[in-house]
């Protein structure tokens, strides 16, 4: 007879957050927290599914908890720029700095801040820096629409 294997709530978030069922992606996600089934990536999918739900204060109460239990995640950075994101559109300018220099610090590059660097160097009347920062921009972010 044949033993049945219980699926693992985590991997089934995974798969389901693939898929764009964010809501039962969240589901699955909160079992597997429950259950300690590969808490690491329950909570990021916990998280994620939130913010793609439009849940900003459960998003960033989820980012904050991942980021304080797991802070030599290699995701680390992404929730870096997703927190200050997500403060911004919460309207609370003061956090949004704080992570938005801590993501820049570790590496991350905010999109479109060479651009608007170059549009104001522009304005000065700078035109080489700003040919330089449009340069720049263009390089790093290549599909940027501006």
């Amino acid at each position: 007879m044949k033993k049945k294997i219980a699926a693992s709530p985590a991997a089934e978030a995974k798969k389901l957050f693939a898929l764009g069922d964010y809501e039962t992606a969240l589901t699955k996600a909160n079992k597997a927290i429950i259950a300690k089934d590969n808490v690491q990536v329950a909570l990021f999918l916990k998280a994620a599914s939130l913010d793609k739900l439009g849940n900003i204060e459960g998003a960033i109460e989820a980012f904050e908890s991942y980021q304080s239990k797991y802070p030599d995640s290699p995701n680390n950075v992404g929730v870096l720029g997703t927190l200050a994101k997500l403060y911004q559109k919460k309207g609370d300018k003061k956090k949004a700095e704080f992570y938005k220099k801590a993501f820049s610090e570790k590496g991350g590059e905010i999109i479109g801040e060479t651009f608007n660097q170059g549009v104001a160097a522009f304005k000065a009347g700078n035109y080489q820096a700003a040919a330089d920062l449009f340069r720049k921009a263009s390089k790093n972010t290549p599909n940027d629409p501006n």
